[in-house]
């Protein structure tokens, strides 16, 4: 997926043996989520908890707004759409992130995290269809890392090479400060 934030430019790519062709693509955006924003963000989720990342999630940080699309046939359809954050968490910073992680060790990227460097937030939301609630939610870090500093940043990680990205890598650049939990 390649997407231009601000633009409304989306493309979604096949890979066949290293040619990659063109299977959906829009200049007004995707599913009713216009990606007018330069702050705009787009990444893969596993919605259903199926082992397939087959949902997409566009959000706004700063402007609390987040949809999750579903692929019918090429039709792109919101299954869940808020203009006030997601599980309790706001959204109201330009600097929240989120990303999919599989919090169970089950091989699914089907929870979310969200995090705000320098406040110290981080939620993992579970889904519980369409009902995301928190399975964790902190305002003081995480596993003694304290996501103080406006530039942390948080991923999920395969740290033992189990095939899951079951754990998470908090960092701090240019300091050689990170921590893998």
């Amino acid at each position: 997926m390649l997407y231009r934030p601000g633009d409304q430019v989306i493309y979604i790519l096949a890979n066949n043996g290293g040619n990659f062709t063109q299977v959906f693509a829009s200049h007004a955006g995707i599913g009713g989520y216009d990606l007018l924003n330069p702050k705009d963000r787009v990444f893969a989720l596993d919605y259903k908890s199926s082992g397939k990342l087959d949902h997409l999630v566009l959000y706004r940080p700063g402007d609390q707004v987040i949809y999750i699309l579903a692929n019918n046939g090429g039709n792109f359809t919101q299954v869940f759409a808020s203009h006030a954050g997601i599980g309790g968490y706001d959204l109201l910073n330009p600097k929240d992130r989120v990303f999919a992680f599989d919090y169970k060790s089950s091989g699914k990227l089907d929870h979310l995290v969200l995090y705000r460097p320098s406040d110290q937030v981080i939620y993992i939301l579970a889904n519980n269809g369409g009902n995301f609630t928190p399975v964790f939610k902190s305002h003081a870090g995480i596993g003694g890392y304290d996501l103080a500093d406006p530039a942390d940043k948080v991923f999920a990680f395969d740290y033992n090479s189990s095939g899951k990205l079951n754990h998470l890598v908090l960092y701090r650049p240019g300091t050689g400060t990170i921590w893998i939990l």
